[in-house]
């Protein structure tokens, strides 16, 4: 087997197969043109992708301040909740300490009178 080297490149147009003609020569001004008109194409592409970029990253940014915000109005609630939820558990502790007091007052007062009726009836 020998080794065969591939036939050379030659670039041909896909849809015909005829070869590509050649460029015509540009004068100065013409390839000055063109350059200009290349580099403002690209700075233009390159404003509308950072645009893009910073609306996005704006986007990302209200939405994490969003959740922020959810997150920390959740904290201030539940925190809220458990000192309401402990205040009202103090007032039913001293209101039951009162009732309790009173009731042990009446008692007091109940045996002092039993006592004193007994000393009288002796």
């Amino acid at each position: 087997l020998k080794h065969q080297s591939p036939p050379p490149f030659s670039p041909a147009l896909p849809s015909t197969g005829l070869p590509f003609p050649e460029p015509a020569a540009m004068d100065s001004t013409e390839a000055q043109n063109q350059i200009a008109q290349m580099i403002s194409f690209i700075a233009s592409e390159a404003k509308d992708r950072a645009s893009e970029i910073q609306k996005k990253g704006e986007e990302e940014f209200s939405i994490e301040v969003h959740r922020l915000i959810t997150e920390q109005k959740e904290k201030i609630r539940g925190t809220y909740e458990k000192k309401a939820k402990m205040i009202e558990t103090q007032y039913a502790i001293a209101k039951s300490m009162a009732i309790n007091k009173k009731r042990l007052e009446k008692i007091k007062a109940r045996q002092e009178v039993m006592n004193q009726i007994e000393a009288d009836v002796r």
